[in-house]
């Protein structure tokens, strides 16, 4: 119903970028594209047409975003939420700022993922505009914050925050890690 998530990662990667790059220089963009197109995989390549886009694209990408709210809408006709996880992976230490996002990693179920991709879920509701509210469902065996996210209808936000709320009457809640 939702398709391929590769897909919906580089739909989102290429609006959001093509967004955020709207203030570039066509030659900051060419070259970022450049750069982008070395690193690879689906952000990489993703970002560089993002910040190539022509207008014809942009529609087509807000084309088939459409078909992504049409999926929600016929989703929630016999489901009020959505549960997916929050993020691909527990809390982590936050890297070094000083490194640029493109050339940090991380490790997801033992393989080494570009840090990009911990966008992917947050992506599943933020792509066709759907309200989400992501609680916490207990503590990784590590101790780390576990977390998963409830999507609702389109305009209707109270839905997944009183989803949340229940969870959380139910499970006890945010509790912090050892040590915070």
């Amino acid at each position: 119903m939702f398709g391929d998530l590769e897909d919906l990662m580089s739909l989102y990667y290429k609006l959001l970028i093509a967004i955020t790059s709207a203030g570039q220089s066509a030659a900051d963009r060419q070259h970022g594209a450049e750069e982008a197109r070395r690193r690879g995989g689906i952000t990489g390549l993703a970002t560089a047409e993002g910040l190539l886009a022509d207008s014809v694209e942009y529609r087509e990408w807000h084309s088939q975003r459409e078909r992504y709210r049409q999926s929600f809408r016929e989703f929630f006709r016999n489901w009020d939420i959505l549960l997916c996880p929050s993020m691909a992976l527990p809390a982590f230490k936050h890297p070094d700022i000083s490194v640029p996002n493109e050339d940090r990693e991380l490790l997801v179920n033992g393989q080494t993922v570009p840090y990009e991709h911990q966008v992917l879920y947050p992506a599943v509701a933020t792509l066709a505009g759907q309200p989400a509210t992501a609680f916490p469902t207990g503590l990784s065996k590590s101790g780390l914050p576990l977390g998963l996210q409830a999507i609702g209808p389109y305009l209707e936000d109270r839905t997944p925050m009183r989803f949340a709320g229940l969870v959380a009457h139910e499970i006890g809640g945010f509790q912090p890690p050892p040590g915070y």
